[in-house]
């Protein structure tokens, strides 16, 4: 059985825009949200993948990934189900103790498309290789990666 896993990072954060960003939010400084420009970069993604029957789209808990997820799930014509998962956010030595992520009932306020029923695999972020390697993917390249696997368990 072959699958198409498509990697997607999120849109443009407004720290990465507005460097005072942080100073002035301090109680959030971890959890950035998409600028204009990175919610259109989220929507051309969408528009990408509007016809494609998609499963589900499995997210970080932060605010940015659920953003992007929720302006690509808009645009699908089958839509998919959006599926929390913490252990894809990036290392807590970058994040707040414990790191600043939106409730399940405010992620819902993005989408109506949020899987409650999901089971995540991590409650909470392990200190890991994989954790480690998916921040360095998300620095290394472009806004979508895509490849194909011969087989997927």
């Amino acid at each position: 059985m072959s699958r198409t896993i498509w990697l997607v990072r999120h849109g443009q954060r407004v720290d990465n825009v507005d460097k005072k960003w942080k100073a002035n939010n301090d109680a959030k400084w971890d959890d950035p949200e998409l600028t204009l420009r990175g919610k259109q970069q989220a929507h051309e993604v969408g528009k990408h993948f509007a016809n494609m029957n998609i499963e589900a789209i499995v997210v970080s808990p932060f605010t940015r990934c659920i953003e992007t997820a929720a302006q690509i799930v808009a645009m699908m014509e089958n839509k998919a189900k959006i599926c929390v998962e913490p252990g894809l956010m990036e290392p807590l030595y970058l994040c707040k103790n414990p790191p600043t992520i939106p409730s399940m009932d405010k992620i819902k306020e993005y989408s109506t498309q949020v899987d409650e029923s999901y089971k995540p695999v991590f409650e909470k972020l392990p200190i890991s290789e994989i954790s480690l390697l998916f921040s360095e993917i998300s620095l290394l390249f472009p806004m979508v990666l895509h490849w194909q696997t011969s087989t997927l368990s």
